[in-house]
């Protein structure tokens, strides 16, 4: 075995071992999904959405440690980049400036494969494995919900089924509880503006203007 190959398999365990640790820390099972973002502001770390196109994220370690996420990236890559930036803070790196990373994977032509139809927004398709965490979406994404699935807000409209699904588009900025009608799947769908900037603790609040929660 190689020096290397050995150092990275000291290193997937040691970063096992943290994000075992932080999960007991946050009180989430090993089985619960958890959003990054939120485990972030769990952990007293600011976390804004910045409108920059040429970066991913930064992590800046200081006495208020914060987290910038870029509001131009999908949804998805977002929370992936705030999981790679809480890694940063995990073990104690330093300030760090992650680029864009560019690549020949096109999430574009999977939603049209699915859908029958090219969308510029992201694709969501919800199912038990949600559960224990909300489900995070913008103004004009795209969710797969089960059939005979009840919500209890106006932030989804229906457009209409496929194969197994309600094909809703996410509508207005606040929260709803998403339930199918034998109560098997309940959790929490919060929708953002489109490209928020801001605080991310005010991302889902229905009453603030944008330019308020810069503060």
């Amino acid at each position: 075995m190689s020096k290397l190959t050995g150092f990275r398999k000291k290193l997937a365990a040691d970063a096992v071992s943290r994000a075992l640790s932080l999960r007991k820390k946050l009180g989430v099972s090993f089985e619960e999904s958890v959003s990054p973002i939120d485990a972030a502001e769990q952990l007293s770390i600011d976390v804004r959405f910045v409108d920059l196109p040429s970066m991913e994220g930064i992590y800046v370690a200081d006495n208020e440690p914060k987290i910038v996420l870029s509001s131009l990236r999908p949804s998805g890559r977002r929370s992936f980049t705030c999981a790679h930036e809480l890694g940063h803070h995990m073990f104690g790196h330093g300030d760090r400036f992650d680029e864009v990373f560019t690549g020949t994977f096109t999430p574009a032509t999977i939603r049209a494969k699915i859908l029958g139809r090219s969308v510029s927004t992201e694709l969501y398709t919800v199912d038990e494995h949600w559960m224990g965490r909300p489900i995070d979406c913008e103004i004009g994404d795209i969710i797969l919900l089960p059939r005979f699935t009840t919500t209890d807000g106006d932030q989804l409209v229906v457009q209409g089924n496929l194969a197994d699904y309600v094909v809703a588009e996410a509508k207005a900025v606040g929260t709803t509880q998403v339930s199918t009608r034998d109560s098997k799947m309940s959790l929490a769908l919060r929708v953002t503006r489109r490209r928020y900037i801001g605080r991310s603790c005010y991302r889902f609040d229905e009453d603030i203007e944008e330019e308020d929660t810069e503060a």
